[in-house]
């Protein structure tokens, strides 16, 4: 329901009073003018001793530390020592990479680590200097004129492909400066092809066959220290244990490199090379799995993707370690229907695409030829960053992330999005359900939503979630953290929130909608509303979703301050709140509407009320601007909870036909700056929240 129709007339203290049930022993409910609702009475066997401290239970933890196994605490974010190799650990519990001040230019490269850009690979200025020589090297140089090649240094190879035909099994073939306007085609033997450097020696393909291409015959050859630029594919792998050091792939018309399971297995190691201005995309593994170490790859229209083959059903597994993959055009990384390795890597400046200014994703990962495998991506130890709609986007795929910082996500181009991380079921529900995990990060700075996981299950745990800005197109939203379920198919989400903090969101720092919420030691703090209205701003809702599917969540060893409007609702829901502090609670920004600590209301769907009950536990709720609980024609069970410096303790209102309920099992406290004053429920009139927006 759009929140800008609120209907709601502002609260006065002491004012339309309408009635008044003290509490001593069991708080009770009251219609006021219409038929009593019978109190009810506490089960003696289910309270609290009546000596029982009040208020949470210290915990070994404070809220937005994850308490570990093993003892000690784990402060939320990237802990310092994880920062990834050629990351500098910031003061914000983030990574931050060591890269040179400017964009490196074209055939120089860094990755993180590196002060200033340097070229691939040394060039020594000797014809084959660099190159291990021995009796079998078959050697080629463009400039020799003498004739009569025999591939010797005297009478060398005009033409790479000469010496790979004339060399031995596992021979070297040494390449001397030049441009050599010629496919290399490798197919029935492994060979070394070793040129100078890659600032001296380049193979330019021609025509609409790779530059190199090595096929299944080939197992284990290598290609080092040399360009290659063409006019198709720059590098065509169809064998395994093919080693790619030191090269620089430019300027290609289709993609750099590819590595294809089309006659077997295939796969490649990449290794401290530089691909950048490849017009089909950087690399892609087709049914092969390929390893990225230690390079860089830039400015093409498509990054690098796994996908699986159709024909064999083999995935494709790409790793990126230690490298650096930006301006590329549409995704940086992505996985369809394979299976795709982040380590101390940054993907970064992810563009949307040149002709249509879509998409622009980091990484993303989306189902491929059979739906039944799920694709996944592991990212560790990594930064994504400045991108366009979405940090990582995730179709029915599983997904971890671990020392991670995603942020600086910018939105579409019609405005919407610009969202961290999301995690989204498909229509149909999946045999399995797809899984995300996050420990120790960070996601900041981004749009719409931080973390969203629809019709999925998440595990969130020592990670913090912070200035998620309202959506651009509209200034609604701004969700730190979402669960929901699937509309379609009716998937529930699930999340487990543990040891986290969500932070400066807008709108609402948690929001569970038709789902399932586990909540332990988690700090959720300074919710502003929403940029559009000046509305909202609550800490945490629990409430159904599709206005007719209960939500349910458990809150424990929490704090929640610093919201507007409300700091915990549910709404539609079964809620458990137990050892958690509310407080600081103020009203809606300009209004001054609301400012209840605790809400909980039921919710009318097809004419139907779907009851919402609430059970708090050792809790402690303090300086609520209205009511430090209100209650609308829900049950609220209240236990050993201490409610402090709020306008209004308790408040009780019926909703249309529903009168609302309280059951005291005994310990709770109210009072304000040293004294204790009864318990006392009130039913004042107040208006019920509106459910935030589906």
């Amino acid at each position: 329901m759009p929140t800008s129709a609120i209907p709601l007339a502002p609260w006065r203290p002491r004012m339309n009073l309408r009635c008044a049930v003290t509490l001593v022993l069991v708080l009770g409910a009251s219609a006021c003018g219409e038929e009593s609702v019978p109190v009810v009475q506490a089960d003696p066997d289910a309270g609290v001793d009546a000596g029982a401290a009040a208020g949470p239970r210290p915990s070994p933890c404070a809220p937005g530390e994850l308490v570990l196994e093993r003892g000690g605490c784990l402060p939320a974010g990237v802990p310092p020592e994880a920062c990834g190799e050629g990351f500098a650990a910031n003061d914000d519990r983030t990574c931050e990479p060591i890269l040179p001040p400017a964009p490196c230019s074209a055939g120089t490269m860094a990755i993180p680590g590196d002060t200033s850009c340097r070229n691939v690979a040394p060039c020594t200025g000797a014809p084959w200097g660099g190159i291990p020589i021995d009796a079998t090297t078959q050697f080629v140089d463009a400039s020799y004129a003498g004739g009569g090649s025999i591939g010797t240094q005297a009478m060398p190879w005009t033409t790479v492909q000469a010496g790979v035909d004339a060399a031995a099994p596992g021979a070297i073939v040494a390449i001397a400066k030049g441009s050599y306007a010629e496919q290399v085609v490798v197919e029935t033997k492994p060979v070394r092809l070793w040129g100078s450097c890659p600032v001296e020696v380049e193979i330019a393909g021609i025509g609409a066959t790779a530059a190199i291409a090595v096929g299944s015959g080939s197992d284990g050859t290598e290609i080092r220290a040399l360009a290659v630029t063409g006019d198709a594919v720059g590098v065509s792998i169809h064998a395994e244990g093919v080693a790619v050091d030191r090269v620089w792939i430019h300027d290609t018309v289709s993609w750099g490199l590819m590595a294809e399971d089309l006659d077997g297995p295939a796969s490649a190691d990449v290794e401290g090379s530089l691909v950048e201005t490849a017009s089909g995309g950087q690399i892609r593994a087709f049914g092969a799995t390929v390893d990225v170490d230690q390079s860089a790859l830039r400015d093409s229209p498509l990054g690098m993707i796994a996908a699986d083959d159709a024909a064999t059903g083999v995935r494709g597994h790409l790793t990126l370690r230690r490298s650096i993959v930006e301006r590329a055009r549409t995704f940086g990384v992505a996985s369809k229907g394979g299976d795709v390795t982040v380590e101390e890597s940054v993907v970064s400046d992810t563009l949307p695409d040149s002709t249509v200014e879509d998409l622009g994703i980091a990484i993303a990962a989306l189902p491929g030829n059979d739906p039944a495998q799920r694709p996944s991506v592991t990212v560790r130890r990594s930064v994504v960053e400045r991108c366009r709609e979405f940090g990582l986007w995730l179709a029915d795929a599983d997904a971890e992330l671990e020392a991670t910082v995603v942020r600086d996500v910018s939105p579409a181009p019609d405005g919407t999005v610009g969202m961290g991380i999301g995690l989204f079921s498909g229509a149909a529900a999946p045999a399995a359900r797809p899984i995300l995990t996050i420990r120790s990060s960070v996601v900041e700075r981004g749009r719409t939503t931080g973390v969203a996981v629809i019709g999925a299950d998440a595990t969130v745990e020592a990670t913090i979630v912070r200035d998620i800005e309202s959506q651009a197109s509209d200034g609604r939203y701004g969700r730190g953290i979402s669960v929901e379920g699937e509309p379609t198919s009716g998937a529930r989400g699930s999340l487990a929130l543990r040891g986290s903090i969500v932070e400066r969101s807008r709108e609402v720092g948690l929001v569970v909608l038709g789902a399932d919420a586990e909540v332990d030691g988690t700090a959720v703090r300074e919710t502003r509303p929403q940029a559009a209205d000046g509305q909202l701003g609550r800490g945490i809702t629990v409430q159904a979703g599709g206005g007719a599917t209960a939500s349910k969540a458990v809150i424990r060893t929490s704090l929640i301050e610093g919201s507007h409007e409300l700091a915990l609702a549910a709404v539609g829901a079964n809620l458990s709140v137990e050892d958690t502090v509310v407080r600081a609670t103020v009203g809606q920004m300009g209004t001054e509407l609301f400012g209840d600590g605790i809400v909980a209301s039921a919710v009318l769907s097809t004419g139907s009320p779907l009851p919402t009950s609430v059970r708090l536990e050792r809790c402690r709720v303090e300086g609520s601007s209205r009511a430090g609980v209100s209650n609308f024609g829900a049950s609220i069970t209240i236990a050993a909870t201490v409610l402090q410096c709020n306008a209004i303790d308790l408040d009780g209102e019926s909703f249309g036909d529903l009168a609302f309920a309280f059951e005291d099992l005994g310990g709770n406290v109210c009072g304000c700056a040293g004294e204790t004053r009864p318990c006392i429920v009130l039913s004042t009139g107040l208006a019920a929240p509106e459910p935030v927006a589906e």
